[in-house]
């Protein structure tokens, strides 16, 4: 799965491996992507639901 490529700029920082399980790499860099709002809260946190992450995007 891909995350779909969306009109808007990249402003939403997203964690690749999640702040509530690996709280030592929150502060990493490397640990954030930059995402649309769309692609954020939309694809890869399902339904806004912020702790939760859809394997399938997070993958890529």
């Amino acid at each position: 799965m891909y995350l779909k490529i969306l009109s808007g700029k990249a402003t939403q920082m997203h964690h690749i491996f999640p702040q509530h399980s690996f709280i030592e790499l929150a502060g990493y860099r490397e640990n954030i992507i930059a995402l649309t709002p769309s692609q954020h809260f939309q694809e890869t946190h399902p339904n806004n639901h912020t702790q939760e992450i859809d394997l399938n995007v997070q993958e890529l």
